[in-house]
C-alpha cells in the first residue's frame, strides 16, 4: 500500500508540475505562432516569381526547419508534463480507493 509520504510527494510534484506545464504550453503556443510567422518571412523573402515556388522555398528554408523543430520540441515538453501530471492523479486516486476500502474493513 501507498504510504502518506508517498501521497504527500506526489501531491508536491502536482503542485511543481503546475508552473511547468503552464509555462511549456504557453512555450508550444508561442512556437506554433512563431512557425507561422517564420513561413510568413520566408515567404516574403523569396524572389521566385511563383506562388507555388515561394511557397516551397519557405518551407525548405532553415528558418523554418528551425522553427518547426522548436514547435516539436515544445510540444514533447508540453506531452510529458501531461502524462506526468495524470500517472501522479492516477496515483493518488489508487491511494484513494484503497484507503476507502480499507476503512471498509473491520480489523
Amino acid at each position: 500500500m501507498l504510504s502518506p509520504d508517498d501521497i504527500e510527494g506526489h501531491l508536491d510534484a502536482l503542485q511543481r508540475i503546475g508552473d511547468r506545464a503552464a509555462e511549456a504550453r504557453a512555450d508550444y503556443e508561442f512556437s506554433s505562432d512563431m512557425l507561422r510567422t517564420v513561413y510568413a518571412a520566408e515567404y516574403l523573402k523569396s524572389e521566385l516569381p511563383r506562388a507555388a515556388d515561394k511557397e516551397a522555398e519557405a518551407l525548405a528554408s532553415e528558418a523554418y526547419r528551425k522553427a518547426l523543430e522548436d514547435r516539436r520540441n515544445a510540444f514533447v515538453v508540453a506531452e510529458k508534463l501531461r502524462h506526468e501530471r495524470a500517472w501522479r492523479e492516477r496515483v493518488i486516486d489508487a491511494w484513494q480507493t484503497m484507503s476507502a476500502n480499507a476503512r471498509g474493513r473491520i480489523l
